[in-house]
């Protein structure tokens, strides 16, 4: 009878210990979580839709003369992401009609430079912006997204999260076919 005693307080006593133990586990994986948080919840997108007007969207200097601009939005932790350099960065090489940039909208300037570095990526056509993603609206990476110069500004013709390096293919070729059938005066609205 002792031995029953004995043996129910030593299992309370290790109740007590694991309860605490788990408490504490899962303290830790919510401070964990604070401090790597999804990019979806440290931006503060503004509502857009495709085919709106992006208001107040600072697009860089060098597209004065681009009526489109095409931009991959990623993550130097990505893993997804550095499998889509090589089909972005032959399209990129490949079709001068529109402007195309890397945009890193969660990343430090000197984190993204070793990045470029470590995967050949060009430095003229990389953005650290977390102002364009807000704008954009894209809140998980890797997303492509194309905007076409419009007389009011910048509109957002489309943005996908991509899966696959046959989806950016499909969607950067389908995009090159769509500018190749619409003429300057489409794009500008001055088409009969």
């Amino acid at each position: 009878m002792g031995w029953l005693v004995l043996s129910s307080v030593f299992m309370a006593i290790c109740t007590i210990v694991l309860s605490f133990i788990v408490f504490s586990l899962a303290r830790q994986i919510g401070v964990l979580h604070e401090r790597t948080q999804p990019m979806a919840s440290d931006l503060r997108t503004v509502a857009s839709r495709e085919g709106e007007i992006l208001s107040g969207l600072d697009i860089p200097t060098d597209t004065v003369d681009t009526d489109t601009v095409v931009l991959l939005f990623a993550a130097t932790t990505c893993v997804m992401c550095r499998m889509l350099h090589g089909t972005f960065l032959a399209s990129l090489k490949q079709h001068a009609a529109y402007s195309a940039y890397w945009v890193f909208p969660m990343d430090t300037p000197a984190a993204v430079s070793a990045y470029a570095a470590m995967h050949e990526l060009p430095v003229a056509n990389i953005l650290v912006e977390t102002d364009l993603a807000a704008h954009c609206a894209v809140t998980n990476t890797p997303t492509l997204v194309r905007l076409q110069r419009d007389k009011q500004g910048w509109r957002l013709q489309l943005r996908r999260s991509i899966v696959s390096t046959q989806q950016l293919q499909s969607l950067l070729a389908d995009d090159l076919q769509a500018n190749e059938d619409v003429g300057i005066d489409d794009r500008l609205g001055a088409g009969a």
